[in-house]
């Protein structure tokens, strides 16, 4: 696979309509793009300069072992496990970081302060920073990952549609937030009643019937969405195909 250029990564996300003042969410994987010139940084620094100083990037950051199974989050230093890319994102001195310990989000740019001080329990509840996201209708980019992984919001959208196969389940550890002071904190996320998980196939399906966007240029796969959009799509997927869901 041949290494992915800065103006050809330019050219991808110019082509797909990313400006400044976009809200953009991006989930990648860096094995999947191959090398990259300069990079997860020359990724990074592309497309803050694409963004500019009204724009906004958020990476997911999850680290679910560190919550729910060793009971404890430092919200600066407990790392990312969702990838080099975000990971070298969380570490820069100008990004934040989301305060829910399983399903944070690192975020730098225009609305980082607000985002970063939002505070709620469940991750994916109608408080949430997906519910936010949903509002500014922020730009979902997957890069790295082909075309089969969903984007964030799905759980999102299962939560508000209140699918059978999930429940609401509370975890309680020490959490260091940055004041620095460790304190006994309860977070909750919907987690699975058994192996039913139907929104790989639905996120596939929304791909191949082109309601889901693709960029395939120069070894460069983009898969993108509107936030409006992309719960809309999943709302209807779910209600015309019930017993999928278990509703």
């Amino acid at each position: 696979m041949k290494m992915l250029k800065i103006e050809e990564i330019k050219m991808a996300f110019n082509s797909i309509g990313v400006t400044s003042r976009d809200i953009i969410v991006l989930q990648s994987s860096y094995k999947g793009c191959g090398e990259i010139e300069k990079g997860p940084e020359g990724l990074i620094e592309t497309l803050i300069d694409i963004l500019g100083d009204q724009g906004t990037l958020l990476m997911p950051t999850y680290n679910f072992e560190m919550w729910t199974q060793r009971g404890c989050f430092d919200i600066k230093e407990t790392p990312s496990e969702v990838g080099v890319i975000s990971e070298v994102f969380r570490k820069r001195e100008d990004v934040g970081r989301t305060i829910h310990p399983i399903h944070s989000l690192a975020v730098w740019g225009k609305y980082k302060e607000e985002f970063e001080s939002m505070r709620y329990c469940n991750s994916f509840g109608k408080d949430s920073i997906f519910s936010r996201l949903k509002k500014y209708n922020a730009l979902y980019i997957t890069i790295g990952l082909g075309d089969k992984m969903p984007f964030l919001p799905c759980h999102y959208t299962e939560n508000i549609m209140n699918v059978s196969y999930r429940k609401i389940k509370n975890f309680s550890g020490i959490y260091t937030h940055l004041d620095r002071v460790p304190k006994i904190k309860t977070y909750s996320f919907p987690v699975r009643l058994n192996d039913k998980n139907p929104v790989y196939g639905v996120h596939q399906s929304l791909v191949y019937q082109k309601e889901v966007n693709t960029y395939n240029k120069n070894n460069i796969l983009l898969c993108y969405a509107r936030a409006k959009d992309y719960h809309d799509m999943f709302v209807n997927y779910i209600k015309k195909n019930s017993e999928l869901f278990s509703l």
